[in-house]
């Protein structure tokens, strides 16, 4: 059932450390005095909280035009002189809006967190240590898609309630992260305790124990790898917590809520038909008509002939990506389309090949929507657990164990037509490999197995291999020159101007 959105007061989306406190606009900061004054009130004040993923810059057409268009086999299909097009082409600079708005987003999310968290605590609610714990694990998400983003920034954990209450001063990533770990370790010990509420697959969009244990794995696995510091310094991780990592994925496959979906195109027509799936660990809800999504829209190939059932098809897939796809891998033309459209199939191929994103077409039977649909956005797949896990485990040993083989080995074999899943004539298990070409098919299997889902940018930074993919890109077709526009600069957004001219102890992240 879908879980309804509510809007609690403009003001949510204008809690920011932005220009907008700067300017001293007579604003009305959220306190205990206005609101909440029950624990339903709380819940209400929470749900606010996940209604900002959908606002555009978080997980919306922006997110999906620039987060997920810095990697090594996307391309951008409409106007290289539009916002977009100059973005996903590297030709930017810190005055442009994406960062802007993505940062006013992230804090708005940040500080509503924080408002649920210290009302709650203060006022006692029973049931109150559940808000808090979903707040805490929200306000983590949200300050690793900042710091992954922009790196160093102002870390805020209580509810600003004035302009005099706001800190300028930036946090070091590390800092950040530890107290993401402080918060996710709360949430997950809390929901534990009630296994019947949060030890489920899904609760209608909301997070679970399970999408909890998925933050912080993630966060450990990014603690890990590469990162580029706003001084632009490369600072290698730490590869002790590959071993967290592993216990975490170990820990959900152990909760035995999640399964593969034996099909692999059935993940994502459940996406749009609102079926909560066992493969979902975390999904975004929307509903029609007032709160749909607009990744179809985004995404989709511009339907051939009269009608609604397509898309823009901004943003595309490289050729070079679709023929990396074993011909008969049955996620290479879900995944990416060629030839001509029809709404909901492509036909064969035109001839010149117009690789679009597929992935996340429209259903056919579910309505004929033109920019809104009811398609839910994908943040954690089971899937991805076992990747995760199959790549620990290389790590750990300095080559792959033969648990690390039935991990990704799983996510091939679904992958494979009906008729070759005994033969093994196609995707054939993995075996004998060394520490460095399990790793090399670990970086090819989770770019089919989880392409345009915004994992791309942070995998290739984290494994210190951004550069050279983006300088491999062929765009052939779509005339983009990202891999000779790209600097080593681009991990990292620019802190929006704006904040800069407010905060002149700042300094810019290097290169921009």
């Amino acid at each position: 059932m879908k879980y309804k959105i509510y809007i609690i007061l403009i003001v949510f989306l204008t809690l920011t450390s932005c220009d907008q406190f700067l300017e001293e606009q007579p604003y009305d900061f959220l306190s205990e005095a206005n609101f909440p004054e029950t624990a339903e009130d709380g819940r209400i004040a929470l749900n606010g909280v996940y209604d900002i993923f959908g606002n555009n810059s978080i997980r919306g057409y922006a997110y999906v035009l620039n987060n997920c268009a810095d990697n090594d086999f996307s391309s951008y299909g409409a106007k290289l002189t539009s916002s977009y097009g100059l973005y996903q082409n590297f030709n930017r600079t810190s005055a442009d809006g994406y960062p802007k708005s993505l940062w006013i987003d992230l804090y708005s999310a940040i500080n509503s967190c924080n408002f649920v968290i210290d009302v709650t605590e203060s006022k006692g609610f029973t049931g109150g240590d559940q808000l808090i714990a979903e707040a805490k694990a929200l306000r983590a998400f949200f300050y690793i898609e900042l710091t992954n983003t922009f790196g160093d920034a102002p870390l805020k954990v209580h509810n600003t309630t004035g302009l005099n209450e706001l800190d300028k001063s930036r946090t070091s990533v590390d800092e950040i992260r530890q107290q993401c770990i402080e918060d996710l370790n709360y949430a997950e010990t809390t929901m534990e305790k009630y296994p019947s509420t949060y030890a489920v697959y899904s609760k209608g969009g909301l997070l679970t124990l399970g999408a909890v244990k998925m933050i912080k794995a993630h966060l450990y696995m990014y603690m890990s790898g590469w990162r580029r510091s706003w001084d632009g310094q490369m600072i290698a991780g730490d590869e002790s917590y590959w071993t967290e990592v592993r216990d975490l994925c170990q820990e959900i496959i152990d909760m035995g809520v999640y399964e593969l979906e034996p099909d692999y195109t059935n993940i994502f027509k459940d996406l749009y038909l609102d079926i909560y799936n066992k493969e979902s660990i975390w999904e975004i809800d929307f509903s029609m008509p007032e709160n749909g999504s607009n990744l179809p829209n985004a995404l989709t190939a511009p339907k051939y002939g009269a009608g609604h059932a397509g898309g823009f098809g901004n943003l595309r897939s490289t050729i070079d990506f679709y023929d990396s796809f074993d011909t008969l891998d049955v996620r290479r033309n879900w995944t990416v389309g060629t030839g001509k459209f029809t709404g909901y199939v492509f036909t064969e191929k035109s001839q010149v090949r117009r690789p679009y994103v597929n992935k996340f077409r429209k259903v056919e039977g579910n309505g004929d929507h033109a920019s809104k649909t009811p398609y839910n956005t994908p943040i954690y797949r089971f899937s991805d657990v076992y990747l995760m896990l199959a790549e620990a485990l290389n790590e750990i040993n300095n080559g792959p164990t033969q648990e690390a083989y039935d991990a990704i080995n799983m996510v091939r074999y679904r992958a494979r037509p009906d008729d070759h899943k005994a033969d093994g004539l196609v995707l054939a298990d993995l075996q004998g490999l060394d520490y460095d070409s399990f790793k090399t098919a670990i970086i090819d299997e989770r770019a089919h197995e989880l392409a345009f889902e915004g994992f791309r940018r942070m995998d290739i930074i984290r494994w210190g291999i951004f550069m050279d993919r983006i300088k491999m890109v062929n765009d052939e077709f779509y005339r983009m020159n990202k891999e000779s526009n790209v600097r080593e600069y681009h991990m990292l957004f620019p802190i929006p101007l704006e904040e800069l001219n407010q905060n002149p102890e700042w300094d810019q992240n290097n290169g921009w």
